[in-house]
């Protein structure tokens, strides 16, 4: 169903222009508007497991949604509850599981830093509990509480938690399987190497054995349970237990590389298992004909290499090794053929696709993918990227979610979180029935500007880990954005700065061009480095491989940097590895720095709170093509009047105009305000020689009720400042600092926003038929939103 674009005036509280614009999004299947039954509608931004009910209704489980859809339910593509299941001190799991009457899901209970001690049913400070949630299938957000439930006390989920670990808050004691029959709840407890077994109705504990490093569970329709163990060593294997825990000797050998990470059994009987490793396929063992025992190998869902696959040129171009699939002498009866890869196209935006038939067959393998090419990071059907769980119906569907890089490992809070969730469903047949995107968290966005077409209506997009195809032709809200590339390759570049940075994420992007050729910098939450990608698409694919880093603080990763000081590191020999010789530093800490910047001609700014601004001039490209930077060619500007900190740079080559934000001796830092862009705005000209101040805005000056600023960018005429927890974007002219209008979230995403709370939070580009794309972080519904808006005329 298409909705008609909404055009927003808003009048600020000084008077300003009416503007006239419309709100759209990117990287979220749903903007977060509420369908017709009142359910808002968006996708999480991780999901680590997924269950199945017989008519196809999906529940999933993550350990953090920003949104509070931690515990989600879903039913031909969309949304059926996901909105507040957890209340205070309460996180999600790793693990669900549905039967007949209840939805069980791993969950985490904390106290809130002890806030929450003496409040209602809390561990200790100092504790945390894990276990296991039960809630009504009718409603996922009403507890099914039982006799010693534990936990939220005058909440709707009151005495439904089963206490399974007290542990320390420094220790990760999750629950990482359940499978659960109309009798019998199994739970694999990771943290006490034990598979503990309740009465579904009563709670009530059963038999428990000892298993090292338990996993993914799934019941057999005989009742018998098969379980992932060692699930988080290098080679997860599977283990066959009677319901009373006897280890059974008919078990399933896995090839050699594979990286076992959920199971389910479909309506044929046959066990499903999810390969988060080179391969990316589910695996399918059926059970044996003519009386014979055991389960064999009967093909494969998805293509060979996932994402990262070339069906052109092999697996192996996307740095994946091992791929190979043919029945090898010692598992002749257990190793799953290379079948099923599926015709794969370019990725539209996510949308629901034809549904399948209701007669349960088996998965239709689709062969002849060789000879087409899809390079490495290409989205489509069947092209999986980092698979956390499977499941399926009683109608022959498979159900695989992802979410760009594979369960958590333990301890740590975020694991993939930010890589993007993506859930999928596949009929019998092999054909994809729908895709739910979740791609985007703690994300900027910024335009390619080489990439736009000619007329102006096509151009790319970067986010922190993909690559958009915008068509500016299109109006519907979110109807302009499709999904052109991964851009992480953990197999290939396993030293990309993505897995040992903070957050596991690699910020905002700036992408520019140098030469003619792409990169994209990014620069975190924190502002502790400035990273920087370059682009091989004849090789490469999509893949941003890792090019160089500005380093400011001493941090924990690489252990090539310097013991103290700033530092810069830039790939000489091309494999995307920090190498001691590729290191230079000065020894000089830098602690100070606040804040980066880079100009369209690929110059590096970096700020700090009491020395000023630095540039670094861009001195080429290198014979590997990364860009040059070093401390030879650095310049220091010092503190211009009247700041005295710096918060935000954005500069602008071709005039040599300087905007900074930051404090003053009349506005000065307020500490608890720790990453805002400061009470002051000023625009410098002639920046490299004079440095003559233009204008100066206080950002407290707008209305009554100003709220603490949080970003900014500028744009032909004008610069825009968004507000940090309103996410209003304020618009003022760049020439002489007047305020000329604002912009909010529009009805198109429920007229809501998260908290802005990074440095790099928004960005902007001017159309050459006028028209202004303004693209802002909002984390907590997993997107970016795009603001359109035309001067003095109607949004398009």
């Amino acid at each position: 169903m298409l909705v008609a674009a909404v055009a927003f005036s808003v009048l600020t509280a000084d008077g300003a222009s009416v503007l006239n614009y419309r709100t759209t999004w990117i990287g979220n299947t749903y903007g977060g508007a509420a369908d017709s039954g009142g359910n808002r509608q968006w996708v999480p931004i991780a999901v680590e497991a997924i269950t199945a009910t017989p008519d196809g209704t999906l529940p999933s489980n993550t350990p953090w949604d920003e949104g509070g859809g931690e515990l989600a339910a879903w039913r031909n593509g969309r949304a059926i509850y996901g909105w507040a299941t957890h209340g205070w001190g309460n996180s999600g799991g790793d693990a669900i599981a549905v039967n007949d009457k209840y939805v069980y899901a791993g969950m985490s209970i904390g106290n809130e830093g002890g806030g929450l001690v003496g409040r209602g049913d809390y561990p200790d400070k100092g504790r945390q509990w894990f276990g296991v949630t039960r809630r009504r299938r009718s409603d996922i957000a009403a507890g099914a509480p039982f006799a010693g439930g534990r936990g939220n006390l005058t909440t709707p989920t009151q005495r439904s938690f089963l206490l399974v670990g007290d542990v320390g808050e420094k220790d990760d004691a999750s629950i990482r399987g359940l499978a659960v029959n109309e009798r019998t709840l199994y739970v694999a407890d990771q943290f006490g190497h034990q598979i503990r077994s309740y009465d579904a109705m009563t709670m009530r504990p059963g038999p428990s054995w000892a298993v090292e490093g338990p996993g993914a569970l799934a019941l057999a329709p005989d009742g018998s349970l098969w379980a992932i163990v060692d699930f988080q060593s290098a080679k997860p294997r599977l283990a066959h237990f009677s319901a009373t825990g006897a280890l059974l000797p008919d078990t399933v050998t896995l090839p050699a590389d594979t990286v076992a990470v959920s199971l389910a059994f479909d309506s044929r009987n046959r066990l499903l298992v999810a390969d988060n490793g080179p391969r990316q396929q589910i695996l399918i063992f059926a059970p044996g004909s003519g009386g014979a025992s055991g389960l064999h190998a009967d093909g494969t869902l998805g293509e060979e290499g996932g994402i990262y696959g070339d069906a052109s040129r092999g697996p192996a171009a996307s740095g994946a090794a091992g791929t190979d699939l043919a029945p090898r002498a010692s598992e002749s009866s257990s190793t799953p053929k290379s079948t099923s890869a599926s015709k794969s196209t370019s990725e539209p935006k996510s949308t629901s696709e034809p549904k399948s038939a209701s007669t349960p067959n088996a998965i239709d393998p689709l062969r002849g993918t060789r000879g087409r090419s899809f390079p490495p990071g290409t989205p489509g059907p069947l092209r999986f990227n980092g698979l956390t769980g499977v499941a399926a119906d009683a109608r022959g569907n498979i159900y695989v979610a992802m979410n760009g890089r594979g369960p958590r490992t333990i301890g740590k809070d975020n694991g993939g979180v930010g890589d993007g969730a993506v859930i999928e469903g596949y009929a019998p047949d092999g054909r994809r029935l729908f895709r739910l995107d979740g791609l985007l968290f703690v994300d900027g966005a910024d335009v390619d500007r080489g990439s736009v077409s000619k007329d102006g209506n096509t151009l790319s997009v970067y986010t922190g880990n993909w690559h958009f195809t915008l068509d500016l032709s299109k109006s519907a809200p979110g109807s302009e954005w499709r999904t052109a590339g991964f851009t992480v390759n953990r197999f290939r570049y396993p030293d990309d700065a993505i897995f040992h940075a903070s957050r596991s994420q690699r910020g905002m992007p700036m992408v520019r061009r140098i030469e003619g050729k792409p990169f994209v910098f990014f620069t975190d939450m924190f502002s502790d480095m400035l990273k920087i990608y370059r682009f091989d698409p004849a090789r490469e694919g999509e893949t941003a491989i890792p090019a160089g880093l500005i380093g400011a603080r001493t941090i924990a990763w690489p252990p090539e940097r310097p013991d103290r000081g700033e530092w810069m590191w830039r790939d000489a020999n091309g494999n995307g590895r920090v190498n001691r010789n590729e290191v230079q530093g000065t020894g000089v800490p830098a602690d100070d720095a606040t804040c980066w910047y880079v100009d369209l001609h690929g110059d590096v700014w970096e700020g700090f709170i009491d020395r000023g601004v630095r540039r670094y001039r861009v001195q080429g490209l290198d014979r590997i093509g990364n860009p040059r930077y070093d401390y030879a060619h650095a310049e220091t500007f010092p503190m211009p009047a009247p700041f005295t900190r710096i918060q935000r740079i954005v500069y602008v080559p071709e005039t040599d105009t300087m905007f900074l934000s930051g404090s003053t001796a009349e506005y000065p830092w307020n500490k608890l305000d720790w990453n805002e862009s400061g009470k002051v705005i000023a625009r410098y000209d002639q920046w490299s020689t004079k440095r003559t101040l233009r204008f100066q805005i206080r950002v407290d000056s707008w209305g009554t009720k100003a709220e603490p600023v949080e970003g900014i960018a500028q744009e032909g005429d004008y610069l825009f400042v968004v507000e940090r927890a309103t996410a209003q974007v304020r618009v003022y002219d760049a020439n002489h600092g007047g305020p000329v209008g604002a912009m909010r979230p529009g009805p198109e995403v429920g007229g809501h926003s998260g908290y802005i709370d990074v440095p790099m939070a928004m960005t902007a580009y001017r159309r050459a038929n006028g028209e202004y794309l303004v693209f802002v972080e909002e984390d907590s519904l997993g997107k970016v939103i795009l603001y359109r808006w035309t001067p003095g005329g109607p949004p398009h």
